[in-house]
């Protein structure tokens, strides 16, 4: 019986994939430089059997049960048989492990199968976990066994029926394969069956797909495999994301529009007004700087480059600002005396362009064009440490991020400091001011920033992205969920819980507990898991700097904390049932209740689930039957969140030290 999956694999037709050289070992370890997938074969089973299937995963790729329990799909999912409009491949990736970069990692042990789009025209990613060598596997064999498998199988069903964001499993397929583990460390290494898990996702594609570009390391001396590419491979990257997982931000913010005009297709900053021959200049023009500036044997060819462009001349002030920017960073990198001659020149020509900005910038505040002001403030303290900006110049740019209270107060000081005895601000115009601020404030955050030209759906996206993780470790921690190895490889763009390694959930609660053996610092325990998410977000806007400035990034991680309290104790509230009244002790209390639970040695989930045993006192007025509130929430105002104290130490109690009520 044939298998009617619709495969449109979109990642391989829209992103690099590797062209290996003629005769090469497509599983040979390697760097892979420009791209980010490899053309790869699983390695087939010997006699593989289907161990156990999901059917809700199986009705995500329209898929009877009759039809998953032929040969051809174990076949398929064991990955000895290539399914038509299949095209395996292994994703490059590089990451932070135990907040170290580590370079290049990628897909060593799974494998990218397709992306199959189903009759309701949902997209799902299908991978095999488990079916051999890749270029990433380094030393390993690319296998795993039926004990990894069968805990990724039913961890991903497990969160999802949590309702906890998270890939799914479609299915475990067990062989008579073997290889050689040593499942307790302890040197009895013995033989186990190889085992494959096929899993689903909408993207499989983490804050590491996006680290394949950083620039040497100071601390490991690891570089990302595609460092120095970043210019044209990044906004590619990022383009792709946005459009096929972020469709209403791409839509909202013209990204079809942004990518017929150019726009969208250059590193932020990188050119003004949409496709204009003065922005599309700079960019061939970095462009072609910065390959002489790495690769070029001749060096003096780079001479001839920057003298045969002058940014002041032919380019608008936006697109010049960043042309001075990109030559400073390089600066640092310069390591030969004619590249120091070089950017030596670059930046005498820079100097003059920015006392002119300046000079443009202090006359549109005496004109009181007082938007066009703060932008050029904002747009030359983001560029520029030179000390021809006057302080209270920059004091407008730092305000910016304040609020409106703050940015008035920053321009009307700059205008004292500045012009202070010529003339002053008349209540007219503060009131000017004032509208003008809260309108820049308003439509800063959805408009094209002309300041850096760039399509602001990239903004949006990370802050999304930011939001999205804040969320999803506050569903851990509800649920009492340690992830275990939390590397920005293993961070989902989506938000979604990915790479079930080690992991647990907690039974007698330790706020300190670590799911990892090998994790001897331990740095991924329960409790530190809202600030590692939150470290790793950083490290994705970091990732993200050629096309995004960190001065946004920065401002959109601020949202992190605020998302995930929203979210932790909307779902804590929940599980103490105060449904019908919030009020501010509720936070406090779930705090209290779990330092009980780790005073008392409670089971997590049974403490809990015990609270449903516990009666609620009658309170006047509840507007119950039987004078019994409903429910720990029920009640006036401070009645359910006393009454669910009670009720929580209770039961905290009852099952301390992990008794018969939590199991």
């Amino acid at each position: 019986m044939a298998l009617p999956l619709a495969f449109d694999n979109s990642v391989l037709r829209d992103l690099p994939v590797e062209a290996p050289g003629e005769g090469d070992d497509p599983r040979a370890g390697r760097s892979v430089r420009g791209a980010c997938f490899s053309r790869v074969s699983p390695e087939p089973l010997l006699n593989p059997r289907l161990v156990s299937l999901a059917s809700e995963a199986l009705a995500l790729l329209d898929l009877s049960l009759e039809q998953a329990l032929t040969p051809e799909f174990t076949s398929a999912v064991a990955g000895n048989y290539v399914l038509p409009g299949s095209q395996p491949a292994a994703h490059c990736y590089a990451g932070h492990q135990f907040q170290m970069f580590s370079g290049q990692l990628g897909d060593g042990a799974a494998m990218y199968l397709g992306e199959v789009v189903n009759a309701h025209g949902a997209r799902w990613e299908l991978q095999l976990k488990g079916a051999g060598r890749t270029p990433y596997s380094s030393s390993g064999d690319g296998r795993k066994v039926l004990r990894s498998s069968v805990c990724e199988y039913l961890a991903s069903e497990a969160m999802h029926a949590l309702g906890v964001p998270t890939t799914r499993a479609l299915s475990v397929v067990s062989s008579d394969s073997t290889v050689v583990r040593d499942p307790a460390y302890d040197g009895n290494a013995a033989h186990e069956r190889c085992a494959v898990v096929a899993r689903l996702a909408p993207s499989f594609l983490r804050f590491g797909s996006f680290e394949i570009f950083k620039a040497r390391d100071s601390v490991t001396g690891r570089e990302g495999p595609s460092v120095g590419l970043e210019l044209d491979l990044l906004p590619q990257l990022l383009n792709f994301t946005v459009r096929s997982y972020f469709p209403h931000i791409w839509a909202a913010y013209g990204g079809d529009e942004a990518m017929g005009s150019g726009v969208a297709t250059r590193v932020a900053g990188s050119g003004g007004g949409g496709g204009s021959g003065g922005a599309q200049a700079v960019t061939d023009m970095y462009l072609e700087f910065y390959k002489e500036a790495r690769f070029a044997a001749d060096r003096g060819q780079m001479i001839t480059i920057v003298s045969a462009y002058s940014p002041t001349e032919a380019a608008s002030d936006e697109e010049a600002g960043d042309f001075y920017l990109r030559v400073a960073a390089l600066a640092d990198k310069a390591n030969d005396k004619r590249d120091l001659l070089i950017v030596a020149a670059v930046q005498r020509d820079r100097e003059r362009w920015i006392g002119q900005q300046v000079a443009e910038a202090q006359d549109m505040l005496r004109k009181k064009n007082l938007r066009q002001f703060a932008r050029a403030c904002d747009r030359l303290a983001g560029r520029s440490r030179s000390h021809q900006i006057p302080p209270a110049m920059r004091d407008v740019s730092g305000a910016l991020h304040s609020g409106p209270d703050g940015v008035l107060k920053a321009m009307t000081e700059s205008f004292d400091k500045l012009y202070g005895g010529e003339t002053k601000l008349s209540d007219e115009t503060l009131n000017q001011l004032e509208n003008d601020v809260a309108a820049f404030e308003l439509t800063r955050a959805t408009e094209v920033d002309e300041a850096h030209g760039r399509p602001p759906d990239l903004a949006e996206t990370e802050a999304c992205v930011v939001r999205r993780t804040a969320s999803l470790v506050a569903a851990w921690q509800a649920v009492g969920f340690v992830h275990g190895v939390l590397n920005t490889d293993n961070m989902s763009v989506l938000g979604l819980t990915i790479d079930y390694g080690p992991y647990g959930f907690m039974e007698r609660f330790n706020p300190y507990h670590v799911a990892n053996g090998s994790d001897d610092s331990e740095l991924y325990n329960y409790a530190d898991q809202p600030a590692i998410c939150r470290w790793n977000c950083a490290k994705f806007g970091e990732a993200l700097l050629p096309c995004l400035p960190v001065r946004l990034t920065s401002q959109a991680l601020l949202e992190y904390d605020e998302e995930f309290a929203r979210v932790y104790n909307a779902l804590m509230r929940a599980k103490l049932g105060l449904t019908v009244l919030e009020e501010p002790a509720d936070a406090s209390l779930a705090a209290d209740l779990l330092d009980v639970m780790a005073q008392c040695g409670s089971d997590f989930s049974g403490t809990f689930r015990s609270l449903a045993d516990f009666p609620m006192p009658s309170h006047e007025g509840s507007g119950t039957s039987d004078g019994v509130p409903e429910g720990p929430g029920a009640g006036g105002a401070g009645a359910g969140a006393a009454a669910a104290a009670g009720a929580a130490a209770a039961a905290a109690a009852a099952v301390a030290g992990g008794g018969e009520a939590a199991r």
